[in-house]
Protein backbone atom coordinates (compact mmCIF):
# COMPACT_ATOMS: atom_id res chain seq x y z
CA UNK A 1 0.00 0.00 0.00
CA UNK A 2 1.26 3.49 -0.83
CA UNK A 3 0.12 6.71 0.82
CA UNK A 4 0.60 9.65 -1.52
CA UNK A 5 0.58 13.17 -0.19
CA UNK A 6 2.45 16.40 0.15
CA UNK A 7 4.97 16.31 3.04
CA UNK A 8 2.79 14.26 5.36
CA UNK A 9 4.09 12.34 8.34
CA UNK A 10 1.14 10.02 8.79
CA UNK A 11 1.70 6.48 9.94
CA UNK A 12 -0.55 3.68 8.76
CA UNK A 13 -0.87 0.41 10.59
CA UNK A 14 -2.46 -2.38 8.62
CA UNK A 15 -3.07 -5.83 10.07
CA UNK A 16 -1.72 -8.78 8.15
CA UNK A 17 -3.72 -9.33 4.99
CA UNK A 18 -5.77 -12.48 4.57
CA UNK A 19 -6.28 -13.45 0.96
CA UNK A 20 -9.53 -15.08 -0.09
CA UNK A 21 -9.28 -17.49 -3.01
CA UNK A 22 -11.74 -17.07 -5.85
CA UNK A 23 -11.80 -19.65 -8.60
CA UNK A 24 -13.06 -18.71 -12.03
CA UNK A 25 -15.51 -21.26 -13.36
CA UNK A 26 -14.84 -20.62 -17.05
CA UNK A 27 -11.79 -20.77 -19.23
CA UNK A 28 -12.69 -17.66 -21.16
CA UNK A 29 -10.03 -15.61 -22.94
CA UNK A 30 -10.36 -12.50 -20.79
CA UNK A 31 -9.84 -8.90 -21.88
CA UNK A 32 -10.89 -5.56 -20.37
CA UNK A 33 -11.95 -7.27 -17.16
CA UNK A 34 -13.50 -5.11 -14.43
CA UNK A 35 -14.55 -5.91 -10.89
CA UNK A 36 -18.11 -5.06 -9.96
CA UNK A 37 -18.16 -2.18 -7.46
CA UNK A 38 -19.24 -4.37 -4.55
CA UNK A 39 -16.57 -6.98 -5.42
CA UNK A 40 -19.28 -9.61 -5.90
CA UNK A 41 -17.98 -10.61 -9.32
CA UNK A 42 -16.41 -9.58 -12.60
CA UNK A 43 -17.53 -8.43 -16.00
CA UNK A 44 -15.19 -9.10 -18.90
CA UNK A 45 -14.91 -8.94 -22.64
CA UNK A 46 -14.42 -12.48 -23.92
CA UNK A 47 -12.15 -12.93 -26.89
CA UNK A 48 -11.67 -16.00 -29.00
CA UNK A 49 -15.35 -16.61 -29.79
CA UNK A 50 -15.63 -13.24 -31.41
CA UNK A 51 -16.52 -10.62 -28.85
CA UNK A 52 -19.00 -11.34 -26.10
CA UNK A 53 -19.59 -10.21 -22.54
CA UNK A 54 -18.91 -12.54 -19.64
CA UNK A 55 -20.41 -12.06 -16.20
CA UNK A 56 -19.23 -14.15 -13.26
CA UNK A 57 -20.66 -13.70 -9.76
CA UNK A 58 -18.76 -15.11 -6.76
CA UNK A 59 -21.26 -16.01 -4.05
CA UNK A 60 -20.75 -18.97 -1.76
CA UNK A 61 -24.39 -20.08 -2.04
CA UNK A 62 -25.40 -18.63 -5.39
CA UNK A 63 -22.42 -18.37 -7.77
CA UNK A 64 -23.10 -18.16 -11.48
CA UNK A 65 -21.54 -17.18 -14.79
CA UNK A 66 -22.96 -16.47 -18.20
CA UNK A 67 -21.76 -15.38 -21.62
CA UNK A 68 -23.79 -12.72 -23.46
CA UNK A 69 -23.58 -12.02 -27.19
CA UNK A 70 -23.11 -8.29 -27.83
CA UNK A 71 -25.31 -8.41 -30.93
CA UNK A 72 -28.17 -9.87 -28.87
CA UNK A 73 -27.68 -7.03 -26.35
CA UNK A 74 -28.39 -4.52 -29.13
CA UNK A 75 -24.85 -3.39 -29.91
CA UNK A 76 -25.10 -4.08 -33.66
CA UNK A 77 -23.63 -6.65 -36.04
CA UNK A 78 -20.16 -7.88 -35.05
CA UNK A 79 -18.18 -7.28 -38.25
CA UNK A 80 -19.17 -3.63 -38.39
CA UNK A 81 -18.25 -2.34 -34.96
CA UNK A 82 -15.66 -2.05 -32.24
CA UNK A 83 -16.67 -2.32 -28.55
CA UNK A 84 -14.90 -0.61 -25.64
CA UNK A 85 -15.72 -1.52 -22.03
CA UNK A 86 -15.54 1.89 -20.32
CA UNK A 87 -16.53 1.52 -16.67
CA UNK A 88 -18.58 -0.04 -13.88
CA UNK A 89 -20.44 2.33 -11.55
CA UNK A 90 -21.23 1.98 -7.83
CA UNK A 91 -24.56 0.29 -8.70
CA UNK A 92 -22.75 -2.35 -10.81
CA UNK A 93 -24.04 -0.91 -14.09
CA UNK A 94 -21.71 -1.46 -17.04
CA UNK A 95 -20.83 1.24 -19.60
CA UNK A 96 -19.71 0.62 -23.17
CA UNK A 97 -18.81 2.66 -26.23
CA UNK A 98 -19.67 0.98 -29.54
CA UNK A 99 -17.98 2.44 -32.60
CA UNK A 100 -19.93 1.66 -35.76
CA UNK A 101 -17.56 1.23 -38.68
CA UNK A 102 -14.90 -0.42 -36.52
CA UNK A 103 -11.73 1.54 -35.91
CA UNK A 104 -12.07 3.52 -39.15
CA UNK A 105 -12.59 6.79 -37.27
CA UNK A 106 -13.14 8.94 -40.36
CA UNK A 107 -16.57 7.35 -40.93
CA UNK A 108 -17.44 6.22 -37.41
CA UNK A 109 -20.54 6.73 -35.32
CA UNK A 110 -20.13 6.48 -31.55
CA UNK A 111 -22.93 4.88 -29.51
CA UNK A 112 -22.92 4.79 -25.71
CA UNK A 113 -24.63 2.02 -23.76
CA UNK A 114 -25.43 1.36 -20.11
CA UNK A 115 -26.20 -2.20 -19.01
CA UNK A 116 -27.73 -3.50 -15.80
CA UNK A 117 -27.39 -7.00 -14.34
CA UNK A 118 -30.56 -8.29 -12.66
CA UNK A 119 -31.68 -11.82 -11.82
CA UNK A 120 -28.87 -13.43 -13.85
CA UNK A 121 -29.87 -11.42 -16.94
CA UNK A 122 -28.45 -8.30 -18.47
CA UNK A 123 -30.35 -5.49 -20.15
CA UNK A 124 -28.72 -2.67 -22.11
CA UNK A 125 -29.96 0.72 -23.25
CA UNK A 126 -28.56 3.28 -25.64
CA UNK A 127 -27.78 6.40 -23.58
CA UNK A 128 -26.21 8.63 -26.22
CA UNK A 129 -24.81 8.94 -29.71
CA UNK A 130 -22.10 11.05 -31.35
CA UNK A 131 -22.13 11.40 -35.11
CA UNK A 132 -20.93 14.71 -36.53
CA UNK A 133 -19.57 14.85 -40.05
CA UNK A 134 -15.87 15.62 -40.04
CA UNK A 135 -15.52 15.30 -36.23
CA UNK A 136 -14.38 12.24 -34.36
CA UNK A 137 -13.62 11.22 -30.80
CA UNK A 138 -9.87 10.64 -30.39
CA UNK A 139 -9.95 9.64 -26.72
CA UNK A 140 -12.68 9.45 -24.11
CA UNK A 141 -13.27 8.69 -20.46
CA UNK A 142 -16.43 7.97 -18.53
CA UNK A 143 -16.84 9.03 -14.90
CA UNK A 144 -19.93 7.04 -13.86
CA UNK A 145 -19.92 8.20 -10.22
CA UNK A 146 -21.02 11.71 -11.26
CA UNK A 147 -24.74 12.51 -11.42
CA UNK A 148 -25.53 12.27 -14.27
CA UNK A 149 -22.51 10.23 -15.42
CA UNK A 150 -19.91 12.52 -16.96
CA UNK A 151 -18.38 11.74 -20.33
CA UNK A 152 -15.28 13.64 -21.37
CA UNK A 153 -13.85 13.43 -24.87
CA UNK A 154 -11.07 14.80 -27.02
CA UNK A 155 -12.41 15.65 -30.48
CA UNK A 156 -10.60 16.31 -33.73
Amino acid sequence: MVLLGNKHDSDLHIPELQWEKVWLTNEWVYGSTRWLADSSGIATMIWGNGHSLGIEIFDKENSWSKEHDFEALGFGPKPNHSIHFDAVDKNNRLYFTVIEGGESYDTSKFNFFRCKIKDRKIGCELTGRFNEDGRNINTHELLPSCKPPLFSASLN
